[in-house]
């Protein structure tokens, strides 16, 4: 007798999304320590918020990373995820971001045959970028990059190849210009 495989849930199903204005993206530095993003997930879980996609990585500032987030808010102030998140006291700065026409970029590993991976890379289109970065007996390794929702599509399409398999980030945010800090404000270039 075999074990039944669990249900999966096709993206969406589970009531998480982004449309309806609910969704926001927000940008976090938080100091660059054990159990941060715990805290920050589970802050959010309990307060009932949904992380669609999370991506942590090390940021410009020495001993700050950067989380960047896409949480959807329910029912409740797209506002107060800000409010929440600014109450950890491991948390930098926190700026929603989803108004201010951020730059979002994921990234993406895909397994497949060599010649599918000649052709999905040859049949990319702007602005989602890719390239091999392994070719080992008859399987290749490309990573693409590029808009989440582009991605999204592009890897979509990759479904009519067989045998293929892959992975993807959330998207990294950042402002192109910084967020106002009030009156006077200006970048810090760091030095003294």
């Amino acid at each position: 007798m075999t074990q039944a495989e669990p249900e999966r849930r096709s993206p969406g199903s589970d009531g998480l999304t982004l449309d309806q204005g609910r969704g926001r993206v927000v940008a976090l530095r938080v100091e660059d320590r054990r159990g941060v993003l715990q805290r920050v997930v589970n802050l959010l879980g309990r307060r009932g918020f949904g992380i669609a996609t999370c991506s942590v990585g090390a940021s410009s500032e020495p001993g700050v990373a950067a989380i960047s987030l896409r949480v959807d808010v329910g029912a409740q102030a797209p506002e107060q995820v800000k409010r929440q998140l600014e109450k950890l006291i491991d948390v930098v700065s926190v700026d929603d971001v989803t108004e201010a026409g951020p730059v979002e970029w994921s990234s993406a590993l895909v397994r497949l045959r060599p010649e599918a991976a000649e052709r999905a890379l040859g049949g990319l289109r702007a602005p989602v970028r890719g390239s091999l970065v392994r070719h080992q007996g008859d399987r290749a390794v490309a990573a693409l990059g590029g808009p989440p929702e582009a991605l999204a599509q592009a890897l979509s399409g990759l479904g009519q190849e067989e045998e293929v398999e892959w992975v993807s980030s959330g998207p990294l945010v950042l402002l192109a210009q910084p967020a106002q800090q009030g009156p006077g404000w200006a970048p810090s270039l760091g030095g003294a």
